[in-house]
């Protein structure tokens, strides 16, 4: 009851991470985080899992933080970062960057793409975001991003744009294990996240 140690496994929403602590930390500042990035090789060692799907999961042991559209980020300085809307037309011929294989981002994009036959052509795969503003920053490439949890990913260099012809969203999903004991800190943690998506 008294442990004060809580281990959130975030495998997206990750740029708002420090908001979320801060949240938190405003609740209770004896909480000790330990956060992983890395997917843990037992799914049962974290308390709470933040990740995200194409489809949301209704199951008793989760909630879905938000909901949110995907599109594409576009160096400012590239030809179709002026144009008022894209469609796919515009892009297909385009050099993508993308989130590694394994990412909750890479696998919902992936889903929407082949679900109508499209395959864009990957010249860079990173395993971090920060990574992937800079690459855009240099103009080597474009990506598939989300509209909200990403907002601040490079507001000084990047444009996002929704893809008319190819709509896409994601859910953001807390879980926990269902027959896992949740402490107090735990459920504190738990209801402060929930909050800061509200």
């Amino acid at each position: 009851e008294d442990h004060k140690t809580v281990q959130i496994s975030i495998q997206s929403a990750s740029l708002l991470l420090p908001e979320m602590i801060r949240e938190i930390q405003k609740q209770d500042s004896a909480i000790q985080l330990q956060i992983l990035q890395q997917k843990p090789a037992d799914s049962g060692t974290a308390d709470l899992y933040i990740t995200a799907s194409w489809q949301p999961d209704n199951s008793q042991n989760a909630c879905i933080l938000m909901e949110e559209a995907l599109g594409v980020a576009l160096p400012k300085e590239h030809p179709l970062a002026s144009k008022k809307q894209l469609c796919l037309r515009d892009i297909q011929y385009e050099s993508f960057l993308s989130l590694n294989t394994e990412s909750c981002l890479s696998d919902t994009v992936t889903h929407y793409c082949r679900s109508i036959g499209f395959s864009p052509s990957i010249s860079t795969w990173v395993d971090s975001p920060n990574i992937m503003r800079d690459l855009l920053r240099m103009n080597l490439g474009l990506a598939f991003i989300p509209q909200f949890t990403w907002k601040d990913f490079a507001t000084d260099s990047v444009v996002f744009k929704e893809i008319t012809d190819l709509p896409m969203k994601r859910y953001l999903i807390l879980s926990w294990q269902p027959n896992k004991y949740l402490n107090p800190s735990v459920l504190l943690c738990k209801e402060a996240i929930i909050q800061y998506f509200t």
